[in-house]
């Protein structure tokens, strides 16, 4: 062999290994692996504060846009049982101008109906009193004294419980229109309209009423059929969504309407005025009380 190939040899040999100071270090090959690993998990970090950043919003916008829900929910409902209140209120004073509700409530030696005269009178206002319940929905309408002595009612109505008579005497005496329920559970409770009756109409132009209060009239409503179901009704249907329809008496509140998934037997729950939430029932006439 040549010295030429002698040369050509080793360096042949060679051709396949990489130069001493191309290969790294294993210090080094560990330092860049730590570095990979840093910014991973910086990464991975950076990422989740994002990701839990977004939720966070979300949720508030959620929470934020459920809010709203509610009080537009507590408000179109406010406003439904305001109208509901109004509609009936004006149907009792209505019925109190009714010229036979006021010439029965006249003494008969000055309204001039005595003996068979007054008792068809009273035959046709109990009719016409019937037909009104009927046509509105309502439980029963009386008309009462300024004693509470019923002087005419509709054939579904029933015996006065004693807290209405002594509602009668005081709207009577102090001339105040009255709304409330009386009752001891949801069940057994009706929502009771007192209006006075004024004098208006007269049998007699020349005679003149002992009172300016000749008596009352009552319109008598079973909230389960007409006002409960104004509350009940879901917009959005939930597992736990309610509108609960709330009444002050002193400084407690009491829940009217029925609570969800609550027997109607149960009585009224109680709660002290100053744990209950601000807003519950806003915008809505006081259920109870004189106006």
């Amino acid at each position: 062999m040549s010295t030429l190939s002698t040369e050509i040899e080793p360096a042949n040999g060679r051709t396949g290994e990489f130069s001493p100071h191309l290969a790294p270090s294993p210090n080094e090959a560990r330092g860049h692996l730590r570095h990979y690993l840093l910014a991973f998990f910086a990464g991975a970090v950076l990422i989740g504060v994002l990701t839990g950043f977004h939720i966070l919003e979300k949720e508030k916008a959620a929470i934020a846009y459920w809010q709203d829900q509610q009080s537009t929910i507590a408000g179109d409902r406010a406003r439904l049982i305001s109208n509901w209140l109004g509609e009936r209120r004006a149907d009792t004073e209505l019925l109190s101008l009714y010229s036979p509700v006021q010439q029965l409530l006249w003494p008969a030696e000055e309204s001039g109906l005595s003996g068979t005269p007054r008792q068809d009178e009273i035959e046709h206002l109990s009719a016409f009193m019937d037909q009104f319940a009927f046509t509105h929905g309502y439980a029963a309408i009386y008309l009462l004294s300024p004693q509470g002595e019923v002087v005419a009612r509709s054939a579904t109505s029933e015996s006065m419980a004693p807290e209405v008579i002594e509602r009668v005497r005081q709207v009577s005496q102090g001339h105040a229109f009255w709304v409330g329920a009386v009752g001891e559970t949801r069940e057994s409770s009706y929502v009771y309209f007192v209006s006075p009756v004024f004098a208006g109409a007269r049998a007699k132009a020349e005679a003149q009423p002992p009172s300016s209060c000749l008596g009352v009239l009552i319109l008598q409503i079973d909230p389960r059929k007409s006002l409960f179901p104004i509350l009940m009704v879901e917009s959005v249907p939930t597992r736990s969504g309610e509108t609960l329809l709330l009444q002050r008496e002193g400084n407690e509140v009491v829940y009217f309407s029925p609570l969800r998934g609550a027997p109607l037997l149960e009585g009224y729950l109680r709660r002290p005025l100053a744990g209950t939430k601000a807003g519950a029932g806003r915008g809505v006439k006081p259920l109870s009380g004189d106006t």
